[in-house]
C-alpha cells in the first residue's frame, strides 16, 4: 500500500503543478484512491466546485483529511461513532506522533491538518451526518 500511495501522490504534485482551475471530479476520484470515503469525497468536490479553493489547498486538505480516516479505521471507529474524546486522541496523535514520512510534523502542517479536520466537521454537521459540530473541540496551535 504505501508504495501506491507514493505514486498516487507524485501523479498528484504534478497534475497539482499544472492546475490553472478548480479540480475536476476525476481528479477528485484519483485523490481519493488514497481513502476512498465518499463524504471525503463529496467534501472535496464541495470545496473545489462550491468554494472554489486551489488545487493545492484541496490536496493538501486531501491527505489530511486521509490521514483522518485511516485513523478511525485503525481504531475501528465511524464518522457517527466519533466523539470528543476519539477527537481530542486524534489531536494527541496528530501533534505527538510522527507523520507518514516518519518524522515529526511541522507546527504549519499540524495547523493546517487542524484546519482542515474543523471544515470537515462543520461541514459534516451542515450535511447531518454529525449530530453537534465537533469542530468547536479543535484548536489550532500557537505558531
Amino acid at each position: 500500500m504505501k508504495g501506491f500511495l507514493n505514486d498516487v501522490e507524485s501523479l498528484l504534485s504534478v497534475i497539482w503543478y499544472t492546475a490553472s482551475m478548480p479540480l475536476s471530479p476525476k481528479f477528485i476520484r484519483l485523490l481519493l484512491k488514497v481513502h476512498p470515503d465518499s463524504r471525503l469525497r463529496a467534501f472535496l468536490e464541495y470545496l473545489s466546485l462550491e468554494k472554489n479553493r486551489s488545487p493545492g489547498t484541496i490536496l493538501a486538505y486531501g491527505r489530511d483529511l486521509s490521514e483522518f480516516m485511516r485513523y478511525l479505521d485503525r481504531g475501528k471507529l465511524t464518522l457517527q461513532e466519533l466523539n470528543r474524546k476519539n477527537l481530542q486522541g486524534y489531536i494527541h496523535h496528530l501533534r505527538r506522533d510522527p507523520g507518514p514520512g516518519g518524522r515529526l510534523r511541522k507546527v504549519s502542517s499540524t495547523s493546517r491538518g487542524l484546519s482542515a479536520l474543523k471544515v470537515f466537521l462543520r461541514y459534516l454537521r451542515r450535511e447531518e451526518i454529525l449530530k453537534e459540530d465537533l469542530g468547536i473541540w479543535v484548536e489550532s496551535p500557537s505558531k
